[in-house]
């Protein structure tokens, strides 16, 4: 199985180690690092998260997985059979039905 990781989530977990680098250059590090190690994780584990409840039928099936070590960074992912489909990582403070479309 593979991990694909979709261009919105890119884009969320660089603006997520780019705010933690203005607080600590170490913890941001450490961040992207554990991003890394969730992928992974999900890759050998792929139905591990809970289904997120959404009303999109494009969504159906969606899943989520706490950031290892960052318990309030979530990865949004989709398992398929050949491959982990990584959709977003959102922290959680944020309006995550609002993004997800819950």
């Amino acid at each position: 199985m593979k991990v694909f990781i979709r261009p919105l989530a890119v884009l969320d977990m660089e603006r997520s180690v780019s705010y933690i680098w203005e607080e600590s250059p170490n913890s941001a590090a450490n961040f992207y690092d554990a991003c890394r190690k969730t992928f992974e994780f999900l890759e050998r584990n792929p139905h591990i998260g809970p289904k997120y409840p959404v009303s999109n039928k494009k969504l159906l099936g969606i899943r989520f997985f706490p950031v290892i070590g960052f318990k309030k960074y979530l990865v949004f992912y989709f398992p398929q059979k050949i491959r982990i489909e990584i959709v977003r990582l959102l922290h959680t403070a944020r309006d995550i039905s609002g993004v997800i479309g819950g």
